[in-house]
């Protein structure tokens, strides 16, 4: 019988068996998944029109506007040139209100939102067009918001976000409550996300007055057909929705459907 020769540990070995050990692929640590960053977005909104369906006089669009920044100093800058424009003799009684500032305010306000970055979107309902059954204040209200937030929400807003949305405060304190209920679920129901809805006065942070600029420019291109102001800031719109309404169709009270939505920003 023969005996195997005996192989030290500096013997080579066979390509045989090396061939064998390479054939197996070295296994490779999965890397954890990075977790989305949350980001704090900041949405202040205001409105044009009314909620009157009785009369000639009402205003025949309701318009709902927003401005989405991610840093809210855009409102400093604002504070801080106001007080320069006053010390100039130049505003002196404004609250930085469209509607009532003088025109040589308006100027310089619309100057200085088209010299900034920011980021706007708007809703806009033909009152005359709507169902019976969002004929009233809030009504009309949650239908806006919803619609409003399931198209900025699809446009920008991320789950992980946290959003502080501030709202240009409306009538007195049992109507402002029930108001926030309908932008909160409005809010929770389109968008999904982590979000703190508050009620202050106009005048109370400048960032709501941009958005009142805003939607006051918006809301006059429908309803006096006037696109002065409106072309001033249209490179902010980012979306600008005017819906079709069926009065045939079902109507929830959730959201009220649209056959289609048009773009508003011809």
């Amino acid at each position: 019988m023969t005996a195997t020769p005996h192989r030290n540990a500096s013997s080579p070995v066979p390509s045989r068996a090396r061939n064998h050990r390479q054939s197996w692929p070295a296994r490779r640590a999965t890397p954890p998944r990075e977790r989305p960053s949350t980001r704090q977005i900041y949405v202040f909104a205001d409105e044009s029109g009314d909620f009157d369906f009785s009369n000639q006089a009402a205003s025949k669009y309701f318009t709902l506007g927003t401005i989405v920044l991610h840093d809210p100093t855009i409102g400093d800058r604002l504070l801080a040139l106001r007080r320069q424009w006053a010390s100039e003799g130049l505003g002196l009684n404004t609250t930085l209100h469209a509607t009532e500032d003088e025109q040589a305010v308006r100027d310089r306000v619309f100057t200085f939102l088209d010299s900034e970055d920011f980021e706007a979107d708007f809703t806009v309902l033909e009152k005359r067009e709507l169902p019976t059954s969002v004929r009233s204040q809030q009504a009309l209200y949650k239908d806006a918001w919803t619609r409003h937030f399931k198209t900025m929400g699809a446009r920008c807003l991320q789950t992980q976000d946290q959003l502080l949305v501030v709202v240009s405060a409306l009538g007195v304190r049992n109507e402002r409550i029930k108001l926030q209920a309908c932008v909160d679920e409005a809010a929770r129901w389109t968008a999904h996300n982590s979000c703190q809805v508050a009620f202050w006065p106009c005048d109370s942070d400048p960032c709501l007055q941009i958005a009142d600029y805003c939607t006051w420019a918006v809301h006059r291109k429908y309803e006096r057909r006037d696109k002065r102001s409106y072309n001033l800031i249209k490179a902010k719109i980012k979306s600008e929705e005017l819906p079709l309404f069926d009065q045939r169709l079902v109507i929830t009270n959730k959201l009220v459907p649209a056959v289609s939505l048009r773009s508003a920003t011809n």
